[in-house]
């Protein structure tokens, strides 16, 4: 409770409350993405390499906060929650525009909105993802309609 002129015992429970009411949001919503974006978004042999560095770039953000966080606390007051604004706008930003959504799309149909554009007309690889998309596309929609009919 630094940086808090009367340290009484309304504002210590409001300041546990909303720590808890925090640890439940992200845990539910955002720890996630690192462990399953990663994978999801990165070609089939390299699936192992996204989800380890996903995991890796978690936990090494984790252990720098829990790390320098109590001394910037320290040093800054109330001020910190200014970094945590910062970081949670850029990560707005960097979702919104650097990550397209992967919702209802097989693995194939990933792999296609992530290769490179320029070269892949000439990829055999390219062009084996598309067929692989469309026909995984097809029989997500056969088995779609089956399941409306029963």
């Amino acid at each position: 409770m630094n940086g808090v002129q009367d340290k009484t015992s309304a504002t210590q429970w409001t300041a546990v409350a909303f720590v808890i009411i925090f640890v439940f949001i992200f845990g539910f919503g955002w720890i996630a993405i690192p462990w399953l974006y990663g994978p999801e978004i990165a070609p089939l042999k390299y699936r192992h390499l996204g989800g380890a560095f996903g995991s890796q770039g978690e936990w090494s953000m984790t252990f720098i906060t829990v790390f320098a966080g109590g001394i910037a606390i320290q040093r800054t007051n109330w001020a910190i929650w200014f970094w945590q604004l910062g970081s949670c706008i850029i990560a707005i930003l960097f979702v919104y525009f650097c990550c397209p959504e992967t919702g209802g799309k097989t693995l194939e149909e990933v792999d296609v909105v992530f290769m490179d554009k320029d070269d892949a007309a000439d990829n055999h690889l390219h062009q084996a993802a598309v067929r692989d998309a469309e026909a995984a596309s097809e029989k997500h929609s056969s088995i779609s309609e089956q399941r409306e009919k029963t």
